[in-house]
């Protein structure tokens, strides 16, 4: 659903769209029936409104240098930000408040780092058996996720000797589709499309970006995904030995073709993710993240 908004006219509008009332129309875009959330998206603005209930703990803007050690190209001055991450959002209510799970919200404009594709920080969770990392939910546009897995005795400190990958995939996830990310796994999330994307996790409040050190020899993950000729292709970081070609899949084929991962019938379920996790809150379903 698409709305407009009317704001007063201010100096940081552009004077060319300024109607003679001293009003503007701008377009939002409204993701609170998607989200279950009050929460509309400013376009033109590159702005997330959120209503006056929607409270967060933290907003992090994420600056090009904090990715520069995961990057392609790590010598590039601009953007000089990427993407915004509101953390431990709530509507007022204290037991999701000081909860130990965490509903944040992930605003990617699109764009290029370089030659790079948008992306976040790389995560992990170390592997706990039937738990899961986070939850993932796309609100608006498209999320490309790279998850891997490395070969446990792959690590070593010679840097000529290249990390050997035992799982690999890049996961296409659409508007209304969501993801359990499984534990033992690195995973970053990708904006490959030339829209916006707006994304919700649900996590535990522990889960943050690696240390970067882990990868002080890789320099990243084992891909990169690139724009080449207006077409979104994947280079493989040399650091890294490859077994076998990798191609992007969507959501669907990926859960019909893998078995790391067990569909839960919870993440079946039309009702917003923000639903869910104060589900996960007050126990009414059996908790499933790390």
């Amino acid at each position: 659903m698409t709305i407009f908004f009317v704001y007063p006219y201010n100096e940081y509008v552009s004077k060319d769209i300024k109607f003679a009332s001293g009003y503007i129309f701008w377009h939002m875009v409204d993701l609170s029936e998607i989200s279950g959330i009050s929460l509309f998206v400013n376009e033109e603005l590159k702005k997330l409104d959120l209503g006056h209930e929607v409270k967060f703990k933290e907003e992090i803007l994420v600056k090009l240098s904090h990715l520069s050690p995961i990057l392609l190209n790590k010598y590039l001055k601009y953007p000089e930000s990427v993407y915004w991450h509101l953390k431990n959002l709530y509507l007022e209510e204290k037991n999701v408040k000081d909860s130990s799970i965490s509903y944040d919200l992930f605003f990617m404009p699109a764009g290029l780092l370089g030659i790079e594709c948008v992306k976040t920080h790389v995560f992990y969770s170390p592997a706990s058996p039937d738990k899961f990392a986070c939850i993932v939910e796309v609100l608006m546009g498209e999320l490309t996720i790279t998850l891997q897995k490395n070969e446990e005795n792959s690590y070593c400190n010679n840097f000529e000797t290249p990390t050997v990958i035992k799982e690999l995939y890049i996961i296409r996830v659409k508007k209304g589709e969501r993801f359990a990310i499984p534990t033992g796994y690195f995973y970053t999330f990708s904006n490959t499309s030339f829209s916006l994307l707006v994304f919700a996790k649900v996590s535990g409040v522990e889960l943050k970006e690696i240390n970067y050190s882990l990868l002080q020899k890789e320099k990243g993950l084992a891909l990169y995904l690139i724009l080449k000729n207006a077409k979104v292709e994947a280079v493989a970081n040399p650091k890294y030995k490859i077994t076998e070609k990798i191609k992007p899949t969507s959501l669907e084929r990926f859960l019909k073709n893998n078995n790391i991962y067990r569909p839960l019938p919870l993440l079946k379920e039309r009702k917003p993710l923000y639903y869910l996790f104060r589900d996960l809150i007050s126990k009414k379903v059996t908790k499933i993240l790390v």
